[in-house]
């Protein structure tokens, strides 16, 4: 009798005992674990499954954490660029009361090629941008010798023309092209404030003349481009451009007047930073 209650504490103790040390173990782990979850993973938990609301505190934490978008913020840009500026179309639209109102310009256009420098700042909305430029183009010179064509008395003209543009672009990107790689469309508008001295020489007369004009023309154009990402705040740009300018007004005399049609184009290369 003896030997059987021995067998049965023995197995009593062998099959509960482990038991309740595999419980308290269990509790333990749970409460290890509670604490972690509690302490440091929670708020991801909670943003990951929806379960309640972040604080804003816990927002900001996990933004900066984030890596920074490549969007929804200002960004300033600088552009080399190589092209074309050229007046054409020029005419005589001089006064009836000029000697040769009638006559025909002799050097109807001209064309030069320029390298100029762009500066930008602006904001990119995704897929919408906008930026606010400044062109600084060189000065380049038209030269007509002699002004109109004969039976005019012969004159020869020299002016050198210098230009202020303020463009405003519009671009709509395309990000679905390839990871950092978003080619765009763009639209500009703006104006050009331009200055003209002119030298007119009429050896007939013995005289020369070196009057500077002044004149503001609308602006507006097209292009596109690419922008390709080296970090998600820098940016390769390259693009193509065409601007109408308005028009030139070239007045040696009081009662001369000659106007000429004012574009330009250019290829660009420049970098495009976000802040």
């Amino acid at each position: 009798m003896r030997i059987k209650k021995n067998i049965i504490v023995c197995a009593s103790v062998c099959v509960i005992w482990p038991q309740l040390a595999l419980a308290a173990l269990v509790k333990q782990e749970t409460n290890t674990k509670a604490w972690y979850g509690n302490g440091q993973t929670t708020p991801f938990y909670r943003a990951l499954n929806g379960s309640e609301s972040l604080t804003p505190d816990e927002v900001k934490r996990i933004e900066k954490m984030s890596p920074a978008k490549d969007y929804d913020r200002p960004y300033v840009r600088y552009d080399v660029a190589l092209g074309r500026k050229s007046v054409s179309g020029i005419l005589n639209l001089s006064d009836n009361s000029y000697s040769q109102a009638q006559a025909q310009v002799n050097q109807p256009s001209v064309r030069n090629n320029q390298r100029n420098s762009l500066f930008a700042v602006g904001y990119d909305w995704n897929p919408f941008r906008f930026d606010v430029e400044y062109v600084w183009t060189k000065k380049f010179t038209y030269s007509a010798n002699p002004v109109f064509k004969s039976p005019a008395p012969a004159m020869s003209l020299n002016a050198v023309i210098s230009n202020k543009v303020l463009l405003m672009n519009f671009y709509l990107d395309y990000r679905s092209f390839a990871d950092h790689i978003y080619p765009y469309a763009m639209f500009s508008a703006g104006g050009v404030y331009n200055t003209v001295q002119t030298t007119l020489t009429n050896p007939q007369a013995g005289r020369g003349l070196t009057p500077t004009t002044h004149n503001f023309s609308l602006a507006f154009g097209g292009g596109g481009g690419i922008r390709l990402g080296v970090t998600r705040s820098l940016f390769f740009d390259l693009h193509f451009r065409y601007v109408k300018a308005g028009h030139v007004n070239f007045r040696p005399e009081p009662s001369m007047y000659l106007r000429g049609n004012h574009s330009f184009y250019w290829y660009g290369l420049g970098l495009i930073y976000l802040l």
